[in-house]
């Protein structure tokens, strides 16, 4: 049931309507969570440090870049790195997110319309990012190397507060040591994934 699944999913991923809304609702995506969510930090923050910065956006954006180069080319080492950054960053700051909310409802907030859509479509980050293991298996180097970007930016984020500012009530502890453990199960898993791929899948 499971294979039929995924392969009903990779399907409809690789209709090119679909891809098509896909990368347009990303790019838009894009352009306004850097601008409503990010905004004021990038006034304050070097724009050399924007790309560790503007973690969410730039997430999905690599999703409308990765998807259709590695749908189309999926032994290409470029598409490879990209779909590998992609599903490191999808997975990990789509989960930040659904981590933040729940921290929210749990503390000083409750339930708004910003809150709820944002938890949605961050959930679908997730699951985009996994998405793209639906065309290729990632090689150990592509692993380490996103490894060492999202490492960086993880350093960055909370050692040297590029991190995203948050509320009152929400522990940004909870949110730091969430995000260095999914960094390292994510190196872990794409690890295992690139040791058990299938020699035509390398």
């Amino acid at each position: 049931m499971l294979p039929t699944l995924l392969g009903s999913v990779r399907r409809l991923l690789s209709d090119k309507r679909i891809e098509t809304a896909l990368i347009v609702i990303n790019v838009l995506g894009f352009l306004i969570g850097a601008i409503y969510w990010y905004g004021p930090q990038m006034r304050i923050v070097p724009p050399y440090l924007w790309p560790w910065l503007v973690d969410s956006p730039l997430s999905v954006l690599g999703f409308a870049i990765a998807l259709p180069w590695i749908r189309r080319r999926p032994h290409d080492w470029g598409a490879q790195m990209a779909a590998t950054w992609a599903v490191f960053s999808n997975v990990k700051y789509g989960l930040w997110t659904v981590l933040f909310w729940i921290l929210w409802w749990r503390g000083p907030g409750w339930f708004t319309l910003e809150s709820i859509t944002m938890t949605f479509t961050h959930s679908a980050m997730v699951l985009m990012g996994l998405s793209l293991l639906l065309f290729y298996r990632p090689k150990p180097l592509h692993v380490f190397l996103a490894a060492g970007w999202f490492g960086l930016n993880d350093y960055l984020d909370y050692w040297r507060g590029i991190a995203p500012t948050v509320p009152a009530g929400v522990d940004l502890r909870i949110l730091q040591w969430e995000q260095v453990l999914m960094t390292t199960l994510l190196t872990v898993g794409m690890l295992w994934l690139a040791r058990s791929a299938k020699p035509n899948e390398r």
